[in-house]
């Protein structure tokens, strides 16, 4: 699965975090640091990107931060609505693209 999160956008080490609570369900950042043997300072990066993907929340439970994933459905939703943007700047660039002077490529 860290593969196919790479191509969707996410670095390594987001998909390599991401991966890890899938596997493991909901868990402290220290339980992440010691299964993966990563650096805490890039898990806490990647678990903030992640956040901000919307892909991962971050719950207190007993006064401490636990993260867990979010819905696997709304990851569809995010890209479905980036599909749309994508859409109409293709839209743009076509149109503005078919009003500039067409331009004549030779191969010899």
């Amino acid at each position: 699965m860290i593969k196919e999160l790479e191509l969707i956008g996410l670095s390594k080490g987001d998909a390599i975090t991401y991966d890890a609570l899938v596997k493991h369900g909901p868990c402290r950042a220290g339980v992440l640091i010691a299964k993966l043997g990563i650096h805490r300072n890039l898990i806490y990066q990647s678990l903030q990107r992640l956040i901000l993907r919307g892909m991962v929340v971050k719950v207190i439970e007993k006064g401490v931060w636990t993260f867990q994933i979010t819905d696997p459905n709304s990851l569809l939703s995010t890209f479905r609505i980036q599909e749309t943007i994508l859409t109409g700047i293709v839209e743009k660039i076509n149109t503005l693209h078919s009003k500039s002077e067409q331009q004549i490529i030779v191969y010899e």
